[in-house]
């Protein structure tokens, strides 16, 4: 029958040092490989003022390595990240000031009536015109098609729906039917401009 002998103090340190070497390395591979999905999101993650349009080149892009997506659900998270409004944020602030200003033009064209100012008053009641308002409109549309989807539909579906709904006369504060006709038009040009952008 023989005993075990109990380990000396010397075994018991060298077993710990193992122990202990052997847990910084776990740690370490966990620390890299963290290292390198951090690293690839940074890369390839845009930012809120980087392109909608854009798609990075990796599939990797914030979704972990077990994680599989099917086509539709990509379909789905590309055509919401094609229609952010994040990147269009100032086009819409402009678009804004757009339509406020008419408002800000009867203003003036009251003021130059009292003051007798008959080259304003003759100036301002043109740029009031609705096509004046919407050939702006469209700029900022056509400008903005290449960071996102979201003006030029929006654009397409107003023109859509009031050219439907309006008779030739008819007018919607200062924009006639043809007015919107414009709308579509740029719109579609918008469209056509973005299908370039996307990647």
């Amino acid at each position: 029958m023989s005993l075990a002998m109990a380990p000396s103090q010397s075994e018991l340190d060298n077993l710990k040092d193992q122990i202990q070497e052997q847990r910084r390395l776990a740690e370490y591979q966990k620390l890299k490989q963290d290292l390198e999905e951090i690293t690839v999101k940074a890369v390839n993650t845009q930012t809120d003022l980087d392109c909608a349009m854009q798609a990075p080149d990796t599939d990797r892009v914030l979704d972990s390595k077990s994680k599989v997506n099917s086509v539709i659900d990509k379909m789905i998270t590309r055509a919401c990240q094609m229609c952010s409004i994040q990147p269009v944020i100032g086009p819409v602030v402009v678009l804004l000031l757009i339509l406020t200003g008419p408002l800000f033009l009867s203003f003036l064209a009251d003021t130059a009536t009292t003051h007798n100012a008959e080259f304003l008053s003759k100036v301002i009641p043109f740029l009031m015109k609705g096509s004046v308002t919407m050939i702006a409109m469209s700029f900022v549309i056509i400008r903005s098609a290449s960071r996102s989807l979201l003006l030029p539909i929006v654009g397409m579906m107003t023109s859509a729906f009031f050219c439907t709904s309006l008779e030739a006369s008819e007018k919607v504060l200062h924009f006639h039917f043809n007015d919107f006709i414009i709308l579509g038009v740029a719109s579609f040009i918008a469209l056509l401009i973005s299908a370039i952008s996307v990647r």
